[in-house]
């Protein structure tokens, strides 16, 4: 009787000889995270857009260029990098509006 070590193609001697290893067919791996460059950045980007707008666009770039270096798309880096801009956007045009305003009630 032959145990699992002894069987053809899957001895110690024969590891990675894919000749001997005929009928093992196996589908390929999804994609773990450590395959996936930049996707735990992106979304803590995502979530740093919404608190500290600057610093969340600023991650958020970074894990956009680390996913597509790596031929990869990354949702989670652009929508931080879209909620930072727009939160940036929407400072600016009320601190505006303030400065305006208070501009004006000083100025009578």
């Amino acid at each position: 009787m032959t145990g699992f070590s002894e069987m053809p193609g899957q001895g110690p001697d024969d590891r990675g000889n894919s000749e001997r290893l005929n009928g093992f067919d196996a589908e390929p791996l999804e994609p773990t995270d450590a395959d996936y460059p930049g996707r735990t950045l992106g979304i803590v980007g995502l979530v740093l857009a919404f608190f500290l707008n600057v610093v969340g666009l600023i991650v958020s770039i970074v894990a956009y260029s680390q996913s597509r270096k790596a031929g990869r798309s990354n949702g989670f880096a652009v929508a931080g990098i879209v909620v930072a801009v727009l939160e940036i956007l929407i400072g600016a045009v009320i601190g505006i509006a303030l400065i305006g305003t208070a501009a004006s009630v000083v100025g009578r």
